[in-house]
């Protein structure tokens, strides 16, 4: 249980950094496990959407390292901290970097 705690609040921790983006609230709420923690607002719905698939998957722990991985890259790497953060970079310019990232990762 602890580790759910733990994956629930890095997720909504990452979600919060990464911007805003908008969806259904019917579909998110669609076949998903209730988190061990409340989370609200859009960032509350990716993290819910997040922890749903990853526990019902029985991967909480690998989504927690995963999730640990990439917001210490985001903490020590200043300039794509920078670069994620700046409002003038189209937003498909990011998620094609996320994605790039993630692959390099082999995530």
């Amino acid at each position: 249980k602890m580790a759910a705690l733990t994956v629930g609040r890095r997720l909504l921790g990452v979600a919060q950094g990464l911007g805003r983006v908008s969806y259904s609230a019917a579909a998110a709420q669609e076949g998903l496990v209730k988190p061990p923690i409340p989370v609200f607002g859009i960032e509350g719905r990716y993290a819910h959407a997040l922890y749903s698939a990853a526990f019902k998957k029985k991967k909480l722990e690998q989504v927690e390292q995963e999730l640990n991985d990439f917001q210490k890259l985001l903490t020590t790497e200043e300039k794509l901290q920078e670069f994620l953060l700046n409002p003038t970079q189209r937003k498909d310019s990011k998620q094609a970097l996320i994605s790039d990232i993630m692959k390099k990762q082999n995530y």
